[in-house]
């Protein structure tokens, strides 16, 4: 009997909800608003911190610069470790330190790379103009090549063809970097970037004793050799010196790091946006009840229930949420879309372009709790 009395009830609340709701909607423009920009941004950070998180973990061996990658600082690998490793793979080796570059007077500090042959063993350098081929840090006439970052050419009014001073050496400038597949490997860096030959570093005199440098073996695995049986013979054979090994799920680390911290901060200011919306919602039901006192008194009079005027009036107001966060979700969704056409060009990464549930349930989840929450 009460099972018969209660399905009436909730069909005819939500039935009086659905032919209201046509003219409620211009009562909660700020109600809509707000949950529609608070959802938005909810989802689109979402959906783009996952599309950067799940292109990063894609291009993990592009942004390692290998499958594996050991380190170590002030000496190189010996021929010995260097036959062992090429057992496994193609070595690619490379050395980084911190040095001044001159030009005409004027100096800057630079965060130097020396690259050999090889490099980059994944993903592709590429210029400003041109195509970057190893050759280009060849010596000719008496100077060795030299790419430099876009910001050290503004910073010392450089271009292609013009010459700088490292350590004891002139250098040529014969391309301005665009992108480095492994620009973001060595983490923070507080000077802009020059790649030189690896054979010009040994040759300067800014190697010395004591010198903060650090080389690199990165190694493409060859075909047919796993990576953690590599992986834990190399720690077994190796275990007592002290190298910094790293495989191509590490890779983009501190990228990774950054980017999800930027997505906290965003959600953050997302969840601000909907709790000040939600004052906004408050004020928008009150409002809009206060306005349906004469039509709630006539529901009581024709017999209607406390229950039943709940049901309506909740029914319809979150049926116009829905509305307004469906609409928050669609533009959440296909952020990434536009962002990736803005982005694709300063990210190390490409874009994936996906859907992502994940964020978009959240950010219903958040937005229907807030709407629910002050609308009661």
């Amino acid at each position: 009997m009460t099972n018969n009395s209660q399905k009436p009830t909730f069909k005819t609340a939500v039935r009086f909800a659905l032919r209201e709701s046509r003219s409620a909607l211009k009562n909660f423009k700020i109600f809509i608003a707000s949950l529609f920009l608070g959802t938005a941004i909810i989802a689109g950070v979402g959906s783009v911190t996952a599309n950067i998180s799940d292109s990063i973990k894609q291009d993990g061996k592009k942004l390692l610069g290998g499958d594996v990658e050991i380190s170590k600082i002030q000496t190189q690998f010996t021929p010995e470790q260097n036959a062992y490793f090429s057992e496994k793979g193609t070595i690619s080796e490379i050395a980084t330190l911190r040095s001044m570059a001159h030009v005409n007077g004027d100096s800057s500090i630079v965060d130097l790379k020396a690259v050999d042959n090889l490099y980059p063993l994944f993903g592709e350098l590429t210029l400003q103009e041109g195509t970057y081929t190893p050759d280009m840090l060849l010596s000719r006439d008496g100077k060795a090549g030299i790419l430099i970052s876009n910001s050290l050419a503004t910073r010392l009014v450089i271009t292609v063809g013009d010459q700088l001073k490292l350590g004891t050496s002139d250098y040529q400038v014969r391309g301005i970097i665009n992108k480095e597949p492994d620009g973001n490997n060595q983490g923070f860096q507080l000077a802009p970037g020059v790649i030189i030959g690896l054979d010009s570093l040994l040759e300067n005199s800014l190697v010395q004793p004591g010198s903060l440098v650090r080389y690199y073996n990165r190694i493409k695995l060859y075909d047919g050799v796993e990576l953690k049986p590599f992986w834990d013979e190399l720690k077994e054979v190796y275990l007592e010196n002290n190298w910094r090994l790293r495989d191509s799920s590490s890779g983009g680390a501190g990228f990774a790091r950054f980017i999800k911290r930027m997505g906290q901060f965003m959600t953050l200011v997302g969840l601000t946006a909907l709790l000040v919306g939600g004052v906004g919602v408050s004020n928008a039901v009150r409002s809009y009840l206060t306005g349906k006192t004469d039509t709630i008194a006539t529901f009581k009079i024709l017999g209607a229930t406390g229950r039943t005027i709940l049901i309506t009036y909740l029914s319809q107001i979150l049926l116009i949420a829905a509305f307004a966060i469906a609409g928050g979700l669609m533009v959440g969704a296909f952020l990434p879309l536009l962002v990736g056409e803005i982005l694709k060009d300063s990210l190390p990464v490409d874009f994936t372009l996906s859907i992502y549930m994940k964020p978009l349930v959240l950010a219903a989840y958040y937005s229907l709790s807030v709407a629910l929450i002050f609308t009661l």
